[in-house]
């Protein structure tokens, strides 16, 4: 079977799309801010975050530093690091450098507020 796969049945046909996502694969939900209740997905080894286009994930929040944080993967780990931001970065109401995050963990960003959850 190839990338996208039919799988006929007696009555119907369905196609499938075979992309495969890591096992340990990590999201961001904004729980308080303009785009409250989004999914951000973090598919990279290095997921920047911050207000500037040229960041993975943009937060159009002027309480965001233009670069904020990264969302580092290690291995089945994920780390949350402060890019030198002028608001500080929180994890679970601790202002953190360099934090080790598990599933549930509240960051603050400035005035936003995201939800880590890690399947």
């Amino acid at each position: 079977m190839g990338k996208e796969d039919v799988i006929a049945g007696a009555s119907n046909t369905m196609k499938m799309d075979a992309t495969l996502l890591p096992i340990n694969w990590a999201y961001l939900i904004i729980k308080h801010g303009e785009d409250r209740g989004k999914d951000l997905k973090i598919i990279k080894d290095e997921t920047t975050i911050g207000r500037e286009k040229e960041n993975d994930i943009v937060i159009v929040n002027p309480t965001v530093s233009r670069f904020h944080a990264k969302i580092i993967r290690s291995e089945d780990k994920y780390y949350i690091e402060d890019l030198g931001s002028a608001n500080g970065t929180m994890v679970n109401g601790l202002k953190v450098n360099k934090e080790l995050l598990h599933d549930g963990d509240i960051i603050q960003l400035g005035d936003v507020v995201l939800v880590f959850k890690c399947l």
